[in-house]
C-alpha cells in the first residue's frame, strides 16, 4: 500500500509527500527481502517503487529475476521490457516482452503499446492502445499512476483521451 500511495501522490502533483511513501516502501521492503529473498510480491513492489521513481537500473534486476521464475506473467514482463526502454533500448524492451501469450492477450498488447511510448513512436503506441483495448485489458484504473512516466508522449494527444486512458494533466512525468 505504501508504494501504492507513493504512485497516487506522485501522479496527483504530490510529488515530495509521494518520496516519503517510496522511501518508507523501499526500507520495508527490503528489510522483508532479507528474510526471504525469493518472496515474489515484496519483489514485485520493491521493483515497481524503484520504476516508479525512474530508477530502471535498479528496477530490472526485481523484474528479471520474476520473469526467470514466473515466465508468462505479463506483468513482470512487461515491467522488466519497460525498464530496457527507459534506459535507451529499446530493441531489448522489444526482445523481453517475448511472443504474444495464448492468454492475457490485452495486457500482452499494453505492454508493446507502453514500450512504444517510450521508445518515442506515439502513432504505433495509441494504434496498440487501441487493439489492446479490444482484446481486454485488466488494471486500467491504475494505468494514470503506475504507467505515467510511460505515458508521456501520449498525454496531451487527444486520440489517447478519446481511448478512454488520460492522466492528469501536468503530471505526467511524475516527481
Amino acid at each position: 500500500m505504501m508504494v501504492i500511495a507513493g504512485e497516487e501522490l506522485d501522479a496527483h502533483g504530490h510529488g515530495e509527500r509521494a518520496q516519503a511513501y517510496y522511501d518508507r516502501a523501499e526500507r520495508w521492503l527490503a528489510n522483508q527481502l532479507t528474510r526471504d529473498p525469493s518472496h515474489r510480491a515484496h519483489r514485485y513492489w520493491l521493483g515497481s517503487s524503484y520504476y516508479d521513481r525512474g530508477r530502471w537500473r535498479e528496477a530490472e534486476p526485481y523484474f528479471e529475476s520474476l520473469v526467470e521464475d514466473y515466465p508468462d506473467d505479463q506483468t513482470f514482463r512487461g515491467l522488466w521490457a519497460l525498464s530496457a526502454a527507459h534506459l535507451g533500448d529499446s530493441t531489448t524492451a522489444w526482445t523481453r516482452l517475448g511472443q504474444a501469450p495464448a492468454f492475457e492477450r490485452g495486457g500482452y498488447t499494453a505492454n508493446r503499446a507502453r514500450v512504444a511510448a517510450v521508445s518515442g513512436d506515439p502513432e504505433h503506441a495509441i494504434a496498440l492502445w487501441s487493439q489492446a483495448l479490444s482484446e481486454g485489458v485488466s488494471g486500467l484504473v491504475w494505468l494514470h499512476a503506475s504507467a505515467r512516466r510511460d505515458l508521456v508522449s501520449l498525454a496531451d494527444d487527444p486520440r489517447f483521451a478519446r481511448l478512454g486512458l488520460a492522466i492528469p494533466a501536468g503530471r505526467n512525468g511524475g516527481g
